[in-house]
């Protein structure tokens, strides 16, 4: 479930609004949402899809990456 917080911005003062909070957000519309934390189901979910796509596809012409660092000074969070 994801919470709202009554607060609205536009990209910029977000984006910088951002560097000085540790929960995780997305901005939709102007509006500000709080992200849950991705739960165990979730991680799961994503390993077995990881695990079924490695199978299949050429490791010379692709790459399977579960989990990355963003750096929130440049990019917003897309998952």
């Amino acid at each position: 479930m994801n919470f709202q917080p009554n607060l609205r911005m536009d990209k910029a003062t977000f984006l910088a609004w951002m560097k000085a909070t540790e929960r995780r957000y997305e901005l939709a519309g102007g509006r500000v949402v709080a992200m849950p934390a991705p739960s165990r189901d979730h991680a799961l979910l994503l390993t077995n899809l990881a695990i079924a796509l490695s199978k299949r596809l050429d490791p010379h012409q692709s790459e399977i990456i579960m989990a990355f660092g963003v750096k929130r000074d440049r990019y917003v969070a897309l998952s």
